[in-house]
């Protein structure tokens, strides 16, 4: 076989086989499950968010403001067994930059409540959504 077709088919070969490689799927949405939102107005906000041993056990939950901007201050995560942990978190959500993830120590227990301290007083006609992740 001439030596510049020999060249020019590998060439292609090569070209063909890295254009048609395979990607994994997103995985990344598959794993975080949604387990509550709620929604902040105007003021200084303390929720309760009741889980459950149904919802199950997590190692990361992801907090996701939208809507408006947010402060968050802090968290306190009580699990079945009466175990409390408490968190300051002091972050601002803002419409552009809207999650943050938590680490949970303790990710073989189940939450019972997650309490939640924050609030929108940075704009006053909006109202926030936070919507709480867990995997």
């Amino acid at each position: 076989m001439n030596p510049i077709l020999s060249s020019f088919l590998s060439v292609v070969t090569i070209f063909f086989l890295t254009s048609f490689t395979t990607t994994a799927p997103n995985t990344f949405n598959a794993q975080w499950k949604e387990l509550v939102s709620k929604s902040v107005n105007f003021k200084q906000n303390k929720d309760v968010l009741h889980l459950g041993a149904d919802e199950g056990t997590f190692s990361k939950l992801k907090l996701v403001a939208s809507g408006d901007d947010l402060n968050l201050y802090k968290m306190r995560i009580e699990y079945i067994d009466g175990l409390v942990k408490n968190m300051t978190l002091a972050h601002h959500f803002t419409e552009k930059s809207s999650s943050k993830i938590v680490e949970i120590a303790n990710h073989k227990k189940a939450i019972k409540t997650i309490v939640l301290w924050y609030d929108n007083k940075e704009r006053s006609k909006k109202k926030a959504k936070l919507t709480l992740f867990g995997t």
